[in-house]
């Protein structure tokens, strides 16, 4: 049973089936709660009853943030045939501490406290405590001949720039721009990966290496013209290709289209600077900033869950020394397992018979003994036997 509690009147348990009404809480866009969350203890397993408490007491807290009851009475001849009411919540938990755990015979209790938002102000969110990197490269112009030679610079360079700005103030992944690299062959083929010759490895695969990252975030203007309405003005129609790729193997994770349309003074100017409030208030920034804010906020929310993946840098006898460090989330204890991506003897084959992939097989786990700002040591605790561990090797957070 889960028992969440505020200043509100409404009291609602999870659990058994049960929930009482006590009276009606009014939703608020954004509330701090302490709640409850209980499960029993089965066969010993403390992990799964913690887990299950948990999520019983974020349940109560998304209730309570934002919920509304509708009741019904059916009056026959006088007297009361059926009474029922319906309680409905629209809100999500974001972010969550535990103040307390009680572990008992057979029953665990956690104590959070959550922060709560209404359904429209709710973002994804997810538990996990690494911090993942996202290397945003750059765009470039699937039409070259609808932009100015003035506009070149601002499209290719400033969009990564203004793009990692705007997820920077979200506070939930961690990111870059290099804008001096556009990952893909030529803006007609994006968002399909190739090699290089040289590296036999994939752009995106060095763009995150290189900058410690796990996920870069590429893009294609497909459509930028401007059209001349006469005395109705000129419109331009913005539409952003945005892609999201595995930072190991190239592979597109996501995409999606971002589109509006710019009236009255559509054409780029060397002043006002982008990036300022004076650009953001002009009839191009303001629908360019929207769209960029828009990627950014999309981008976020899709990396901030994604699998997290340190690199093997060096090793020293027993020490493996890994790329990530407490920027990245990671704490001494914390256990990583080291993968190795290899072709199955069998390859699964789509119907151009083209491969479609490598396998992940697991090898060994190692722990984190020492941390620091940018980098971490490591030791291998189930190894079983020899393991070989070479620089560029990959480690998962579980």
């Amino acid at each position: 049973m889960a028992v969440a509690t505020n200043s509100g009147t409404l009291l609602y348990r999870i659990g058994a089936g049960i929930a009482a009404f006590l009276g009606v809480l009014v939703a608020a866009s954004a509330a701090e709660l302490t709640v409850e969350g209980s499960a029993p203890i089965r066969n010993g397993d403390v992990g799964q009853a913690r887990e299950l408490a948990t999520r019983r007491a974020l349940a109560s807290a998304a209730a309570m943030g934002s919920a509304t009851i509708s009741a019904q009475t059916l009056v026959r001849d006088g007297v009361v045939v059926n009474d029922t009411a319906q309680l409905r919540s629209s809100a999500c938990t974001e972010n969550s501490q535990v103040l307390g755990e009680i572990i008992g015979k057979d029953e665990l209790t956690q104590r959070l406290k959550v922060t709560v938002s209404e359904s429209g102000a709710c973002r994804q969110s997810c538990q996990q405590t690494t911090v993942n990197r996202l290397i945003v490269a750059g765009f470039s112009v699937e039409h070259p001949e609808q932009i100015l030679p003035v506009e070149k610079s601002w499209l290719t360079n400033l969009t990564p720039v203004e793009i990692a700005r705007w997820i920077d103030k979200r506070r939930q992944v961690l990111v870059v721009h290099d804008a001096t690299v556009f990952p893909h062959l030529t803006p007609d083929r994006a968002p399909k990966p190739f090699l290089t010759v040289a590296d036999r490895e994939t752009p995106f695969s060095v763009l995150a290496r290189h900058h410690r990252g796990q996920y870069v975030l590429a893009g294609v203007y497909r459509d930028i013209g401007v059209v001349d309405k006469g005395l109705f003005g000129k419109l331009r129609q913005i539409e952003i290709d945005a892609f999201i790729h595995d930072g190991v193997n190239g592979a597109v994770l996501d995409r999606k289209i971002f589109n509006a349309v710019a009236r009255g003074e559509v054409l780029m100017t060397p002043r006002p600077a982008v990036g300022t409030a004076e650009f953001y208030a002009s009839d191009l920034g303001r629908v360019w900033g929207r769209l960029v804010s828009d990627i950014a906020d999309w981008a976020t929310d899709k990396i901030s869950c994604m699998p997290f993946v340190a690199r093997v840098l060096k090793i020293e006898g027993q020490k493996i020394y890994l790329d990530a460090g407490a920027d990245s989330g990671l704490s001494v204890g914390d256990t990583l397992v080291l993968h190795t991506w290899r072709r199955p003897p069998a390859p699964v084959r789509g119907e151009d018979k083209l491969v479609l992939g490598e396998e992940k097989s697991s090898r060994t786990t190692v722990s984190i003994k020492y941390r620091y700002p940018e980098f971490s040591v490591a030791e291998m605790v189930d190894a079983g036997g020899k393991i070989d561990i070479a620089p560029g090797d990959l480690l998962y957070a579980k």
